[in-house]
């Protein structure tokens, strides 16, 4: 069975998305997106993973995460 929608979790997921050079935090524990800053000429994935570490990872070292990322399939053109 799911866990009702005020059940209390130790873990939820977290994604972030590039709006307009943007990046932004989508939780659902927070009341809206999170701004989190430009997002420079490494591109998404490395502006997300600076984030994490930073935020998540370094005030929290033994803390467990993981990481997935999903987006378009790269091709030898787009480089």
């Amino acid at each position: 069975d799911a866990p009702g929608p005020t059940a209390d979790l130790d873990f939820h997921f977290v994604a972030y998305v590039e709006v307009r050079g943007r990046m932004y935090e989508l939780d659902g524990n927070n009341d809206g997106p999170i701004d989190c800053g430009e997002v420079a000429d490494g591109g998404l994935l490395r502006a997300v993973c600076d984030h994490v570490k930073a935020a998540y990872i370094a005030p929290f070292p033994d803390s467990h995460f993981s990481l997935i990322t999903l987006g378009p399939e790269r091709r030898e053109d787009d480089e």
